[in-house]
């Protein structure tokens, strides 16, 4: 378990499909639009669109943490 920098929430990393780290709240969201998917390099997070979402029972979805966070735009990266 880990916590947020900005904010009081737990978090969980982890890897997307492209490998990518991703800070997920802890808790499942019905409303969430991640959920975890088995690759060949283990398990990773798929980030769904609405289409995607529509087909799928509510199941265990999580929500990225940066969509919750007060502080989120504190750790974004400036734009060239």
């Amino acid at each position: 378990m880990s916590g947020c920098r900005s904010c009081p929430a737990r978090v969980r990393w982890v890897l997307t499909e492209t490998g990518a780290r991703m800070p997920l709240n802890w808790d499942p969201d019905p409303a969430g639009n991640v959920v975890r998917v088995t690759t060949d390099d283990g398990p990773r997070a798929r980030v769904l669109g609405p289409a995607e979402l529509a087909k799928l029972p509510a199941g265990r979805r999580f929500m990225p943490h940066w969509a919750t966070c007060p502080g989120a735009a504190n750790h974004r990266k400036a734009k060239p």
